[in-house]
């Protein structure tokens, strides 16, 4: 039988936004919930859905509504996304709206729908509310973003990565398989993986992606990891965290998979990547991950998980 602790933190590891579902009976009375579980289902007709826990305290005024909206919540909206997850009775008290299509639009979001009650499904412990979208909107507020139990915005790594733009750098990683980080040993010393740029897009060389997937390793990128100089020159250093998908990589290519428990810090020469890692670590354990901006002699710490739902 699955662990429902382990279900949920592995269902966690898909990255998703944040929406505040809200509805609006005969008698005025609002009600609304927090929830990630939402998607769109269909383009013609316009469909969405999203799950509501029949444990919810609005779980009887969903059930019977015939109407709803959803509200996708900008990146200044935390206070907002905890709020309708909290027990509070009057969750509008303190908050600006207006009603399209009979249901309650908060204001200040990323975007909203407001939806007819298209075909409701009792399903294990939710019912799923599919709705036919008869208004929407949108602005160009950056939305609020949830991963792993914790919230995150979008904005912080775009500065960050603008940050990196002032001067010529290189790009890395911080890559995990099983426990274990990407390192690169030569002439018995260790560095973390780099190359000149990503390689998103087009084949590029001397790029991180090229160059790895040359020595047999495919990785993904989650965020960006730190935003520092490199040690005694003016070069930035953006390096991103992420995870290795395939390791076949022959045993003279220099690429050793390293317990994290057994990091050779001495070896490795760069003060950087010593810091690097020994934050990754930290927050690895913490399960709270930010952006360092700065050199190798200083710098801050931009948050990026800022609070759990």
């Amino acid at each position: 039988m699955l662990d429902p602790a382990e279900l949920r933190k592995t269902l966690g590891c898909f990255l998703t936004g944040v929406t505040v579902i809200t509805t609006q009976n005969a008698a005025g009375e609002r009600r609304g919930f927090t929830a990630n579980s939402f998607t769109s289902v269909s383009l013609t007709p316009p469909l969405v859905l999203v799950c509501l826990s029949e444990k919810a305290s609005s779980f009887e005024a969903f059930s019977e509504a015939d109407h709803f909206a959803v509200n996708v919540l900008s990146e200044n909206q935390k206070d907002i996304s905890a709020l309708f997850a909290s027990k509070q009775q009057d969750k509008f008290a303190s908050l600006t709206t207006s009603t399209t299509a009979g249901s309650p639009i908060l204001e200040g979001t990323s975007a909203w729908l407001a939806c007819s009650t298209h075909q409701k499904v009792d399903c294990g412990d939710h019912i799923i509310l599919i709705g036919k979208v008869e208004a929407l909107g949108r602005s160009d507020a950056a939305p609020l973003g949830f991963y792993s139990g914790n919230y995150f915005t979008f904005r912080q790594e775009r500065e960050a990565i603008d940050a990196s733009h002032e001067a010529s750098g290189i790009v890395g990683g911080i890559f995990e398989k099983d426990g274990n980080i990407l390192l690169i040993r030569r002439d018995g010393t260790y560095s973390l993986p780099t190359g000149q740029t990503l390689g998103e897009k087009n084949f590029e060389p001397k790029s991180l992606f090229e160059i790895l997937k040359k020595a047999g390793i495919d990785v993904s990128v989650d965020f960006v990891f730190s935003i520092a100089h490199e040690d005694g020159d003016h070069r930035a250093g953006v390096y991103y965290r992420g995870r290795i998908t395939s390791f076949a990589t022959p045993a003279d290519s220099g690429f050793v998979l390293v317990p994290i428990t057994s990091i050779p810090w001495d070896a490795i020469k760069s003060l950087n990547q010593r810091t690097m890692l020994t934050r990754y670590l930290r927050e690895r354990t913490e399960s709270r991950f930010g952006i360092y901006v700065g050199t190798a002699a200083g710098g801050a710490i931009k948050s990026l998980a800022v609070g759990a739902a």
